[in-house]
């Protein structure tokens, strides 16, 4: 079952599951969210493509269907 949450700021505080991959063609890296079709960002580091990744995220999340993240990570004891 989808769930439907209306505030932007309970999306971009989720943690979606986030892939980062070498960009061969380019150079950098590619960042992607399974969950969040289409949101995609790059970066010449690590550290730039996942800060262009958060923003990508947020932006995504301004312009999409409110839908929970399929991966949620559960805190274990």
């Amino acid at each position: 079952m989808i769930k439907f949450m209306t505030n932007i700021e309970n999306y971009s505080s989720l943690h979606y599951h986030m892939e980062i991959i070498n960009d061969l063609s380019e150079g950098g890296y590619v960042a992607s969210y399974p969950d969040l079709p289409g949101c995609l960002t790059c970066g010449d580091t690590l550290e730039e493509v996942v800060k262009n990744a958060d923003e990508a995220k947020r932006e995504w999340c301004n312009c999409q269907p409110k839908i929970e993240p399929h991966h949620q990570f559960k805190n274990e004891p």
